[in-house]
């Protein structure tokens, strides 16, 4: 999915790119109770005492790292995405007097909502991103997630790259390596499902 080419010095740029992802990534119900209860029980006074939004923008990283997300079915990220595109491509810079989304942002624009609708977007139903890393000193379970990281795009990729990488190979030699290549990854593959 392209990003989509924003004006980064239109006054809305950064409201918005905050709240893309939020669109797209549907925070686990469970999780953000938890989280919430936690702030609610803090006194008034202490200096972690915030409302959920404010420990979203003060500290998302702490947050996320407690919280799984999703990506929600084709017709409710649809809808969701389509209403924060609507309500800020056509919003106007005090300043520049230019549009947030021009010819070429919108254009991007019914590309994503395209590849939503086609189903590209969503996650699997049934499988997670997430891992259990440890539970931290306040009882909150802390997670990992591999969604895009290189254990799950990049690994055949790098190491096609590192096999190639000292070869100046003829289409011959490359066909052949990338035999010998996906026989040895199967293999291995197979060897650990056996297992």
């Amino acid at each position: 999915m392209d990003m989509i080419p924003i004006r980064l010095d239109h006054g809305m740029s950064k409201e918005f790119m905050r709240k893309f992802p939020n669109a797209l990534l549907v925070n686990n119900a469970e999780d953000e109770e938890r989280i919430r209860s936690y702030l609610d029980s803090l006194p008034s006074g202490h200096r972690d005492k915030m409302t959920f939004k404010q420990l979203m923008l003060k500290k998302p990283r702490w947050a996320l790292k407690r919280m799984r997300r999703h990506v929600p079915t084709p017709d409710e990220l649809h809808a969701s995405v389509k209403a924060l595109f609507d309500i800020y491509q056509d919003s106007k810079c005090a300043v520049s007097g230019f549009f947030l989304f021009d010819r070429r942002c919108k254009a991007v624009a019914a590309n994503i909502l395209d590849s939503i609708k086609r189903d590209h977007v969503s996650d699997p139903p049934g499988i997670s991103w997430y891992y259990l890393l440890y539970t931290d000193k306040l009882r909150f379970p802390v997670y990992r997630c591999t969604r895009g990281t290189n254990s799950i795009e990049g690994v055949v990729q790098q190491n096609i790259v590192r096999k190639f990488a000292s070869f100046n190979a003829s289409p011959a030699l490359t066909d052949c390596a990338l035999a010998d290549y996906i026989l040895m990854h199967n293999i291995q593959v197979q060897y650990k499902l056996i297992l």
